[in-house]
């Protein structure tokens, strides 16, 4: 069982999470503020491996759902206009989940597991595993952060979400009882999402554990606390980070340089758009981003697409960062790093691939085998 007990945890652990975000799956700042909300409050942080989880055990995926683009002042007049003008709910995915359990009184959760590994993702169902007293599962069912709750491995498989509780942060609610199939469960998310003008907290999969272990990818939590630790100790020291980065993920640095453009915006509930990054020899790194970093250009041939993980680490304060939080002139590092082995099973494969995203190009990967 690992614990977080301090604010230098919670911080190496959000730190470590937006690694893994891949330019989404939320801010490492925000992600901090949910941890030390618990701990501050007395909560204790608990995260325990699959082993240590009996099959008869119920458990829930609470998580984020919506863009991470940032908000148009535009939207900010919609707002006012629909009376949305004091927040209400502090933590999204833990309203959705009470509101889930509400409705199951048969079901006695013992413990929480993240949808994907991202900052404020992973940290959000963290964070309500702690304010319920429950412990957390060391493992999710992505292995890094998507665009869409209908990639995670289990709703790949089939294995119906719903039902599914919503929340925002103004007190609205919904549950979503049925939907035909995973994409229009993910539609459903998202249309509640962009109503809600940008992000509400979901909660799904109230199971017993035991139907939903293949799914889980042992490790995720864990691992990304090593990786935020790893940016801690390197202290602006870029050969020990690449060393242990690529020690504890098999990270490879695969480009450096300046951002020369940016360009993004919130598309049907996703923010998607171009990051052009320019080196010393004039090489140009071009990374398409929905939510997540996903295919990378190399003076315009492919150079690395998902499900393997594309990140970008500030040059300056060394620290990966989200994508809304890039600007022209900004020094990035870019990583690569290997997907999760069950990525490259051939259903899981097209369901984060470059053709799923609508790009006709082959999967180029970190490690070509």
């Amino acid at each position: 069982m690992i614990f977080l007990e301090t604010q230098k945890d919670a911080e190496d652990f959000a730190i470590g999470c937006c690694f893994f975000g891949t330019g989404g799956g939320g801010n490492a700042d925000f992600g901090y503020r949910m941890l030390t909300d618990a701990l501050t409050a007395g909560k204790k942080i608990q995260i325990l491996d699959i082993s240590a989880i009996p099959d008869e055990y119920w458990i829930i995926c609470p998580y984020l759902m919506g863009t991470s683009g940032p908000e148009t002042d535009e939207t900010k007049q919609e707002k006012m206009r629909c009376g949305l003008t004091q927040q209400t709910v502090s933590n999204m995915p833990l309203a959705a989940t009470k509101l889930l359990l509400s409705q199951s009184p048969h079901a006695q959760v013992s413990a929480i597991i993240p949808y994907e590994i991202g900052a404020a993702a992973t940290a959000s169902a963290v964070a309500t595993a702690a304010w319920l007293d429950l412990p957390v599962i060391d493992a999710d069912f992505v292995g890094r952060a998507v665009p869409e709750a209908s990639q995670m491995l289990p709703a790949i498989d089939g294995i119906d979400l719903c039902p599914a509780a919503s929340m925002d942060a103004y007190g609205n609610a919904s549950i979503i009882h049925h939907a035909n199939n995973r994409m229009i469960f993910e539609r459903m998310g998202k249309h509640l999402a962009s109503a809600s003008f940008g992000l509400i907290g979901q909660s799904v999969l109230l199971r017993h554990a035991g139907e939903l272990k293949k799914y889980m990818l042992s490790g995720t939590l864990s691992k990304a606390l090593a990786v935020g630790k790893a940016f801690r100790a390197a202290q602006g020291d870029y050969s020990s980070l690449e060393r242990n980065l690529q020690s504890i993920a098999h990270s490879k640095k695969i480009f450096e340089g300046v951002i020369a453009d940016f360009q993004g915006d919130t598309q049907e509930g996703y923010y998607v758009g171009n990051i052009i990054i320019s080196d010393k020899k004039n090489n140009r790194l071009k990374i398409w981003f929905k939510n997540e970093n996903h295919i990378a250009w190399l003076n315009n041939k492919p150079f690395l697409t998902s499900p393997d993980l594309i990140s970008i680490i500030d040059s300056g304060n060394v620290r990966p960062v989200v994508n809304n939080q890039l600007k022209t002139g900004m020094n990035v590092t870019v990583y690569g790093t290997p997907a999760h082995p069950k990525w490259y099973e051939e259903k899981n494969k097209t369901a984060n691939s470059p053709r799923y995203y609508s790009v006709d190009i082959d999967n180029v990967r970190v490690f070509e085998e």
